[in-house]
């Protein structure tokens, strides 16, 4: 994905107002090595909170009635009351979202109904 020039500029103003919330407490007199750490621990930040977001939103465009079918046996599975916390390791670090949970209970068996993806 290409990002677009005025998502750049919207990054820009992020990082701008980053540097004016902590240019204060900040040593000038770092090294590249720790502007560069920096940086990287901001756009690790920046990722995790665009995945965890991503997730939550795909998350919750699974099915929004009562029940989905059990990807076992296809029976009619009843929603959990509370969604499963989900954690994923990934390269920018942990991300974490809630995602609503079936119970099967001929299969007695738990599962993540999903949206239907083109080619599954």
């Amino acid at each position: 994905m290409a990002i677009s020039q005025e998502l750049r500029s919207r990054l820009l103003e992020c990082v701008r107002m980053y540097r004016v919330e902590y240019g204060e407490k900040l040593d000038w007199n770092r090294t590249f090595e720790e502007i560069e750490d920096e940086a990287c621990e901001f756009g690790d930040a920046l990722a995790q909170a665009l995945m965890a977001e991503s997730l939550a939103e795909q998350a919750g465009q699974g099915p929004r009635e009562s029940w989905a079918c059990c990807p076992r046996c296809q029976r009619s599975a009843k929603a959990e009351p509370e969604p499963e916390p989900r954690l994923l390791d990934t390269r920018r670090g942990e991300v974490g979202w809630q995602e609503p949970k079936h119970y099967c209970p001929r299969c007695r068996q738990s599962f993540f109904p999903s949206v239907p993806r083109v080619g599954n």
